[in-house]
């Protein structure tokens, strides 16, 4: 590293710091002088300066002015362009130093709506023994941190150094900071004596209030009355019996992004990545297989196989599928032929390239992805939006009609990020949202959904604001569905990301017009944040994961045993979903599956009843191997087979056949491509 190059010394009378968070007596404070006037700037170097910076003042803070830094060219290295202030008294090794400085994001980088730093304590070189290297992240709101740590070296009075390097983010951003201080508590405090800025968020609180309306919602809105009675040959009640039920999967869809070559990987690391995957998710989209990059051989040759061979495994096991994306209109995102026409200035052909790969890419995938994101972050990404001779977002209009003529029955959204993250104060943001919103559904564009994602970093938004932003959007569009479409909380800290994954999760799932949450990958392994992971490499859980599994998979996860009643009835209220019955009477046993919808279920078991060999199968598209059941029922008893797609309506496939028989079902040509079909033999 390098010493900082330029000391400044502006004449701006900067008022005294008041109003902040009271400090324990006995620290001395030992950087030189007034903060804005007095520092150290190195501008970095990466084809130019990394940094420029000037003063802005302040009102209804406690401080008047602030240092505004502009990071222009970041090259992935912290101290390549920072701002220092130096000591004015000597450090001893071991003394306990507390750091106080206020930041906010004057314009945020990345999804999540913050702006990031890299806070940093150093001594002289060549050694540049470090005391703390902390990174951090702040939303738009003025935040005060304070961070205490021991020294590590004993310094002369001007040798000991207090950073802001801003090279680290790999984005430009804006950020404003004053009040920077170092104190020195000497032996007479530890660090864990001071006080500390720890993130947190909210809403926090178990007793927070917003708790018990959200229970009260979901009871009311995510749950369902199931009764069944259950009967004899002979249609007569039978009391007594043993019932065990148990959910097998949400009609809620808990997804997650998925890795095209990870998922049809051949690797022992491959194979628990399903595994897990199967166990944890009923949805899913491919992270980046079926963007237009790769999807036409920019990224290389792999990607499209990739992703049809793992759509087509995905949907076999019944995974509810999202596309993501169709048109993501910025032009860094855009396929090299496409950036090319742009640089050239020849645009000509560009609307009816788009319109072809919506075509191309929807025709390929029609049997398996059932939802698409048709439009991706038009806030920061308009490129194609500015070459058309037909008023710009009106492509937007004419995506949406192209995408909707290839898929008839299709969920389809517009995508974007930094509405709910961040703190939940991106207004303009929000504005943008509801007004492109507004005009797909006023030009007459078959918009489904509203796709908000959620990418947080330590800035996280309190419950009570989530909830605010979320009304907003249901009450201004009633038809339009909502699903949160990139989840994760990129911290460090472990308990503050399961507690938020924990009180996030409850608060969406509360919201009768959410349809889904999707977080954006789930091991470390394979992840574009790999901190916020809910598994580490080794697989090993972290507590993000165990919060929830306790949600999805056990507060959330209905089971029930008992007894039928005098009546032959058994009754319970559970998560809407796919169930799975076990009736037990006089030494005989039967299973049955069914699914408890929005208005409950009611209906009857005969016990005679069994599963065939096969209960449920998926019917493929034509080039997948004909589905075909056998069943084998008891050679002395007559039967007739049914079958269901609700496990609630049966219909009989046939005359009832006598005993000996084996009844024998080719479902090609039966039955439309993904269907899925279950069975059952009533017995005379």
């Amino acid at each position: 590293m390098h010493l900082p190059r330029c000391l400044f010394l502006a004449v701006i009378a900067a008022a005294p710091l008041a109003g902040q968070t009271p400090l324990p007596t006995g620290g001395q404070l030992i950087t030189t002088g007034n903060p804005i006037t007095q520092f150290w700037m190195n501008p970095g170097s990466n084809d130019g300066p990394v940094i420029s910076r000037s003063t802005v003042a302040v009102s209804g803070q406690p401080f008047s002015f602030a240092h505004r830094v502009n990071v222009l060219r970041p090259d992935g290295t912290f101290w390549n362009g920072s701002l220092g202030w130096f000591s004015n008294q000597p450090v001893a090794d071991g003394d306990t130093i507390l750091l106080r400085i206020w930041l906010r994001a004057a314009a945020p980088a990345g999804e999540t709506g913050e702006a990031a730093c890299t806070l940093y304590v150093e001594g002289p070189g060549p050694s540049f023994t470090k005391s703390l290297v902390r990174r951090v992240t702040v939303g738009s709101a003025w935040t005060e941190f304070l961070i205490p740590f021991p020294a590590v070296g004993s310094y002369a009075a001007g040798d000991y150094r207090l950073f802001v390097g801003f090279g680290e983010n790999n984005l430009p951003q804006s950020l404003e900071l004053a009040g920077m201080a170092l104190f020195n508590y000497g032996t007479a405090l530890a660090p864990g004596d001071l006080p500390a800025t720890v993130p947190t968020y909210g809403g926090r609180d178990p007793a927070a209030p917003w708790r018990s309306a959200a229970a009260d919602r979901i009871a009311a809105h995510r749950m369902a009355d199931l009764r069944f009675r259950v009967v004899n040959a002979d249609g007569t009640p039978l009391s007594g019996a043993e019932v065990e039920i148990e959910m097998e999967r949400h009609t809620f869809e808990f997804g997650t992004a998925i890795s095209a070559a990870q998922w049809v990987g051949g690797s022992p690391a491959a194979a628990r990545y399903r595994d897990h995957f199967l166990e944890l998710f009923n949805a899913g989209t491919l992270e980046n297989a079926l963007k237009w990059p790769p999807w036409v051989g920019n990224w290389g040759p792999s990607w499209r196989p990739n992703a049809l061979n793992s759509l087509a495994d995905l949907h076999r096991r019944g995974i509810n599928l999202r596309g993501h994306v169709l048109v993501w209109p910025g032009y860094n995102n855009l396929p090299n032929h496409i950036r090319s026409l742009l640089d050239s200035g020849n645009t000509d052909p560009i609307p009816g390239l788009v319109a072809a790969h919506i075509d191309e890419i929807t025709q390929a995938t029609a049997a398996w992805v059932n939802e698409w994101d048709v439009v991706n972050e038009p806030f920061d990404n308009h490129d194609l939006m500015a070459i058309a001779a037909n008023g710009g977002n009106q492509q937007m209009i004419d995506w949406f009609h192209r995408a909707r003529a290839n898929l008839p029955s299709a969920a389809l959204y517009l995508n974007d990020y930094g509405i709910l993250s961040g703190g939940g104060v991106n207004t303009a943001k929000q504005q943008h949202f509801e007004d492109s919103l507004r005009f797909l559904i006023d030009g007459g564009a078959p918009i489904t959904g509203i796709g908000i994602q959620g990418h947080f970093g330590e800035s996280l938004t309190p419950i009570p604001r989530l909830w605010e932003v979320l009304e907003r959007y249901a009450q201004a569009f009633p038809g339009l569905d909502i699903r949160i479409t990139e989840f994760d909380v990129d911290t460090a800290d472990e308990q503050l990301q399961a507690d938020y994954l924990r009180d996030f999760y409850t608060l969406l799932f509360s919201h009768p017009r959410v349809v889904g949450i999707q977080m954006w990958g789930f091991w470390e392994g394979r992840h574009w944040r790999p901190q916020a992971a809910l598994f580490r490499q080794d697989w090993s859980a972290k507590p993000n994961a165990e919060a929830y599994r306790a949600l999805v998979l056990d507060e959330w996860w209905t089971r029930g045993s008992g007894h039928t009643n005098a009546s032959g009835e058994y009754q319970l209220r559970g998560y809407k979903g796919d169930y799975r019955v076990t009736l037990r009477h006089e030494g005989h046993e039967r299973t049955f599956r069914f699914r408890l919808g929005e208005t409950g279920a009611d209906f009857d078991l005969p016990l005679t009843a069994f599963a065939a060999s096969a209960d449920a199968i998926t019917v493929g598209p034509a080039d997948f191997a004909p589905a075909q059941l056998h069943v084998h029922p008891p050679a002395d008893r007559g039967h007739q087979l049914h079958a269901s797609t609700d496990l609630i309506h049966w219909i009989p496939l046939g005359p009832r056949l006598p005993p000996g028989t084996e009844p024998y079902l080719h479902l090609i040509g039966e039955a439309a491509s993904g269907d899925r079909l279950f069975f059952r033999l009533l017995l005379d």
